[in-house]
């Protein structure tokens, strides 16, 4: 499963999307078969809004009735099947019960019901948890959060509103999503994203030609945020910011 999800990491521009679906699909359905030898893993379907989030529920080795629940996502380019090797695995052998979800921008809510990123994660968070207490295997006063990557923004976004969650791991913690991103780029080039879009997609993609993580970053932002530029790209992600909220986690 892993194997062909990093195979078709880089794969996002719309000449390889047909390569990249071949690729996620195959590493889907490969984790769903390993299922059989794996009783401790369930695959789950939450309610989200007029959607359903797909995800997985990963029963602790414990001998608790209601052991810690840890709820896990990824980030701007994870899926959930990966989480579970990189994460849940290892919290289920320590006794955590372990509930993966894909939200919006991510695995196959973006792939197959072409739901993008949004910014206010709390909106994504709250019905995951709602759906976590209605089980009878979840102690509702003891669930934690962890996010990867991106998900160093997201979660803590999401716990500044959502205060049934006791503890939350921002891995690595993100204040701001575009910060780095702005800081790389020469202050001329900023300042042509702001007075002529145009031009700084022209610059940007005779980058995407040369240099293959700007390639892969620029194509895998227009997918998940549901974009058709570069410079759309850079503007949406100012939106990713802690700045206010941060003071209510």
């Amino acid at each position: 499963s892993n194997y062909y999800r990093t195979a078709g990491f880089f794969l996002h521009s719309k000449e390889d999307r047909d390569k990249s679906m071949i690729s996620w699909r195959k590493s889907r359905e490969s984790f769903l078969r390993a299922l059989r030898y794996m009783p401790n893993i369930t695959p789950i379907t939450v309610p989200y809004e007029k959607a359903t989030l797909p995800g997985y529920f990963v029963k602790g080795k414990t001998h608790l009735e209601k052991p810690p629940l840890l709820i896990i996502h990824t980030g701007f380019d994870g899926t959930g099947e990966e989480l579970y090797f990189e994460i849940a695995h290892f919290a289920a052998k320590r006794g955590y019960n372990c509930l993966i979800f894909e939200g919006p921008g991510q695995g196959a809510v973006i792939r197959l019901q072409n739901i993008p990123f949004r910014y206010d994660w709390e909106k994504v968070v709250t019905p995951v948890v709602d759906y976590a207490i209605t089980r009878n295997d979840v102690d509702s006063n003891k669930i934690a959060l962890i996010g990867i990557s991106m998900g160093g923004y997201l979660a803590p976004r999401a716990v500044a509103f959502e205060h049934r969650i006791k503890a939350c791991i921002a891995d690595g913690g993100i204040f701001d999503f575009s910060e780095n991103r702005y800081k790389s780029m020469p202050e001329e080039l900023i300042e042509l994203l702001e007075t002529d879009k145009a031009k700084f997609n022209e610059y940007i993609g005779e980058v995407m030609e040369k240099d293959v993580t700007a390639r892969w970053f620029f194509n895998n932002g227009m997918m998940v945020f549901d974009v058709h530029t570069p410079a759309d790209v850079m503007l949406t992600m100012r939106k990713y910011t802690l700045e206010d909220v941060v003071q209510y986690i």
